[in-house]
């Protein structure tokens, strides 16, 4: 079969990577670059990831791949921590003891916010969720102290608002089992980039790059066209790897599906000339003066003191106004974490910025997704599939591929 995937980013790859030992797959990107949110740039000889990425020794299907392309000697394991920014102190919350030393929740508070934690870790998904909201279940379970303290925060930094996000999205992230262990790839992710792009080089798969799809149609003999400027190609199936948002836009007919509200996301990335003196895989810091949370990985990679710090908007577009109060959000956290920090610490700084990389999981989308159709006569749209998880991971697309690999073997019977 001929197969068209739109979007070269992890998801795309992956999938023209496993599909193209037996199919025949082009994959269009609109970039110049392979990675999407796992791409990177140059500097001194050196390619350093735009976003930082971490992953688990529970992410079965990643430490599978990375196996299957021969890279799994080039992960690193380290050991560090969770810490959130309270009453102007660093306060661990690497384990739930830790829980304990907040001075400002009460014992009762503490004792309902560790139960609730650890019965969610091991606890399963339960559909029933998909019909709550995260705020009401927290205060629910918890209480509004442990709520405003501990979990507003985190919705605040990821949605920035708490009012209609689904109790299922939260689960989800509360259960991400990192156990304080994060994994990186010597290299970082374009490790894993160059593999795959080799990869499909030996597959002879084309991947077009500055190559923007501007509408797909479907004809009368059940054949999709893509069409671009130059020119139109016809496939047999069509997965786009995009946003709804996007993928809506190029459809021409659209088959119907649900377009969610999309978060984008921006990231100052620091190389500093010295370590700080915490080394957290994340750390939530709250800037008074912008009624904003931000976040800022510590943690040393591959030996080298670069910190980034991450923000994700909503109904908001980054201005130079912004992108200049996000850098001075990052220093400002950064002489939280380490007093002695002044901005003479910082050898080199750059920006990055994406549209449109993660649905908001609100209650309504949610609902939408559950009963879903997730594919369209060979039109496959893998953030429009439904899973517990909920969470756009490199790991939950690997998850999402196999998904689509399987239901094209079914419905073309290949």
């Amino acid at each position: 079969m001929k197969i068209a995937i739109i979007g070269a980013g992890i998801s795309g790859l992956v999938n023209a990577y496993k599909l193209s030992a037996k199919h025949q797959v082009t994959v269009y990107e609109q970039t110049k670059q392979i990675g999407g949110l796992c791409s990177g740039f140059e500097s001194d000889g050196k390619y350093i990831d735009k976003y930082n990425h971490f992953f688990s020794k529970s992410d079965k299907e990643l430490m599978e791949l990375f196996s299957e392309l021969g890279i799994n000697r080039k992960v690193s394991w380290a050991k560090s921590g969770q810490c959130l920014f309270i009453n102007d102190q660093l306060q661990d919350l690497s384990n739930p003891c830790d829980l304990f030393a907040i001075k400002s929740l009460s014992i009762i508070d503490k004792l309902k916010t560790g139960k609730f934690l650890a019965e969610n870790l091991f606890s399963k998904m339960n559909i029933e969720l998909n019909d709550k909201n995260a705020e009401e279940w927290i205060i629910e379970q918890c209480g509004i102290a442990a709520f405003n303290l501990l979990f507003k925060p985190l919705l605040n930094f990821k949605t920035q608002q708490t009012d209609d996000i689904s109790a299922m999205y939260l689960k989800a992230r509360l259960k991400e089992r990192k156990n304080n262990i994060i994994g990186t790839l010597q290299g970082g992710m374009h490790t894993l980039l160059i593999a795959l792009r080799d990869r499909l080089h030996k597959n002879k798969t084309h991947i077009w790059l500055n190559s923007k799809v501007k509408k797909i149609t479907r004809d009368g003999q059940n054949k999709w066209q893509v069409i671009l400027d130059t020119g139109a190609e016809e496939y047999d199936l069509v997965i786009a790897c995009i946003s709804l948002t996007d993928a809506a836009a190029l459809f021409v007919g659209n088959p119907g599906f649900y377009v969610s509200e999309y978060l984008s996301v921006g990231s100052w990335v620091l190389d500093l000339n010295k370590p700080l003196n915490q080394k957290c895989w994340i750390c939530l810091v709250d800037d008074q003066r912008e009624k904003r949370h931000v976040v800022v990985n510590t943690q040393p990679l591959n030996n080298e003191n670069r910190t980034y710090f991450t923000f994700y908007l909503r109904n908001q577009s980054v201005t130079p106004q912004l992108e200049q109060e996000m850098f001075n959000a990052c220093c400002d956290s950064l002489k939280k974490i380490n007093p002695e920090f002044n901005q003479q610490w910082i050898r080199q700084k750059t920006f990055h910025y994406d549209l449109n990389v993660e649905p908001v999981f609100t209650q309504k989308f949610v609902a939408k997704l559950y009963g879903a159709v997730e594919s369209f006569n060979g039109l496959y749209l893998p953030d429009l599939m439904y899973l517990p998880q909920l969470l756009k991971t490199i790991n939950t697309s690997l998850i999402k591929s196999a998904i689509i690999r399987q239901r094209i073997k079914k419905e073309f019977k290949v």
